[in-house]
């Protein structure tokens, strides 16, 4: 006995109802202190995308001015096994003590290009900066 084979469809009508959707082959996320993998953008998401993170973060020491923001590929939940793709840093902040709390807002945005921008905005100090990852920057390879 054979399995019964999907019809194909014969006319070019049945052609045009079909929608190809680009998705991100692996999640996109940011590292914490602890190497902690925060992933914003999960895998399969279609693009273009865009998503936004809030969260509280500690400063490291007391009077920290700058925060560095690393980006990563994969889908581990440690950073060291996934793929760095760039980082940027974050100045300007005010913290006057250690241990001291800070609203980072981060926004990630993948467009219909593949091109992925982050954006970083801490609320207290209003600093802000950016970072843009192109397709041709150090993307993994997947080997089948």
């Amino acid at each position: 006995m054979q399995p019964k084979m999907p019809e194909v469809p014969t006319s070019n009508t049945s052609i045009c109802d079909l929608l190809l959707l680009d998705v991100c082959p692996l999640g996109f996320g940011i590292e914490d202190i602890h190497g902690q993998m925060h992933t914003l953008i999960r895998r399969n998401t279609t693009i273009p995308t865009r998503t936004q993170f809030y969260s509280m973060f500690t400063n490291a020491y007391a009077y920290q001015t700058t925060a560095t923001i690393r980006i990563f590929e994969g889908e581990h939940d440690l950073t060291k096994y996934n793929t760095l793709l760039g980082e940027f840093c974050l100045s300007g902040l005010t913290s006057n003590y250690a241990a001291q709390t800070l609203e980072i807002s981060i926004r990630m945005d993948i467009d219909a290009n593949g091109i992925l921008r982050v954006d970083a905005e801490e609320a207290r100090s209003g600093a802000k900066a950016s970072f843009t990852v192109t397709p041709n920057d150090q993307q993994s390879t997947i080997i089948i």
